[in-house]
């Protein structure tokens, strides 16, 4: 970071934070599986990763993903798996893949649609993930201190 820019949104864990920088947290995230509604885990409060080992997946693009999820992923995917993974662009991609049949998909919640088709399924993990703005921390720019509480109180919303 150079100090070129004012605010950068991202995963907190994507950057080590420098001394003169702040976050602020907007999400905090976790992993769901989304399903059809007539699927057998429809009904079932949480699945861990054993859950998957025969089924389909659909994951998020590692390469287009933040650290923390490619871990997560990761961690899934060596549980041992007599099923095929798959992975999809983005969150819509996903969603058009899973009420297609082929699999299940594995994303972070706040990348989920309400669908009356789909069910969400929190995935037990003993890792979470912080989405938010870095800025300058000695920026005392009114608007770039407005902009960031007014930002949080949009994301509070959600």
């Amino acid at each position: 970071m150079t100090g070129k820019l004012d605010i950068i949104f991202t995963f907190k864990e994507n950057v080590s934070i420098p001394k003169d920088f702040s976050f602020s947290q907007l999400l905090r995230g976790n992993l769901v599986c989304i399903v059809p509604k007539n699927h057998i885990f429809s009904n079932i409060k949480s699945l861990s990763p054993e859950d998957f080992k025969k089924e389909n997946v659909i994951f998020l693009d590692p390469l287009k993903s933040f650290g923390e999820m490619a871990k997560i992923q990761n961690r899934i995917l060596t549980q041992g798996s007599d099923s095929s993974i798959y992975f999809s662009d983005n969150a819509d991609i996903c969603r058009t893949m899973i009420k297609s049949g082929i699999g299940l998909g594995i994303i972070p919640h706040f990348l989920y649609s309400e669908d009356k088709e789909l069910v969400k399924i929190p995935v037990k993990s003993d890792t979470s993930f912080s989405y938010g703005i870095f800025s300058l921390s000695k920026n005392s720019k009114k608007e770039i201190k407005e902009f960031i509480s007014i930002t949080k109180k949009i994301f509070k919303k959600k």
